[in-house]
């Protein structure tokens, strides 16, 4: 391969190497701009994880301490944008909570 290269040559020289997915997903997620040597393709690829981990790290920051709030109180402490059947099981009656438990893996029917 020839450098510098856009990122559509990067792609289509990896396609025709028959690169892995992850190959391929890592370089659709690097910035669109020439690559002049392997080296700066390599520092732009690095840094692609440490950016997915931020927003991981602010949900798990939020997430666990809601979660363990909720569980405490036994009420949502912290929204945690639940929706439909998640959310009813929270703020519905108990009733409403057991209405489909027979359907749930490993209840049994009582004779």
């Amino acid at each position: 391969m020839s450098y510098p290269a856009t990122k559509d040559q990067l792609i289509e020289h990896a396609r025709s190497a028959n690169a892995s997915k992850d190959i391929l997903d890592a370089l659709q997620n690097i910035p669109d701009q020439e690559s002049g040597r392997p080296n700066e393709l390599s520092k732009a690829v690095a840094k692609l994880p440490g950016w997915l981990g931020v927003p991981l790290a602010v949900f798990s920051l939020y997430g666990g301490p809601a979660l363990l709030l909720e569980e405490s109180y036994q009420r949502m402490v912290l929204p945690l944008s639940r929706r439909g059947r998640a959310r009813a099981s929270l703020e519905g009656s108990f009733a409403h909570q057991i209405q489909q438990a027979e359907l749930e893996p490993g209840v049994r029917r009582q004779l």
